[in-house]
């Protein structure tokens, strides 16, 4: 059985694009499953910076648990380089929590 290559996104994080061969599947979707603390919302908004300032690709972050003001913050550079990309469109932060209503 003969298998194809998959073309890949490069992460722009070494480390990780050495793991996968070249970064992340490209035209899929990627599921950064962990628990709290273990850098899935690091890993993410790395891939979103790198995309949109190396490779011109915007992007979408789904949090679910986090308002996108406060990964603003706790990505904040004196560049302000993350605010800078979602103002010119290039990334955009969704924030789709459901508060907990009690009964």
């Amino acid at each position: 059985m003969r298998f194809r290559s998959i073309e890949k996104s490069p992460t722009g994080i070494k480390g990780l694009d050495m793991v996968t061969g070249g970064g992340f599947p490209q035209g899929r979707n990627t599921l950064i499953y962990g628990g709290p603390g273990t850098g899935k919302t690091f890993i993410a908004v790395e891939f979103l910076l790198n995309g949109a300032s190396y490779y011109g690709e915007p992007g979408v972050l789904v949090s679910f648990d986090e308002p996108a003001a406060s990964i603003v913050e706790n990505f904040q550079t004196d560049e302000r380089i993350l605010e800078k990309l979602i103002k010119d469109g290039k990334i955009f932060i969704e924030d789709v929590s459901v508060a907990l209503i009690p009964v």
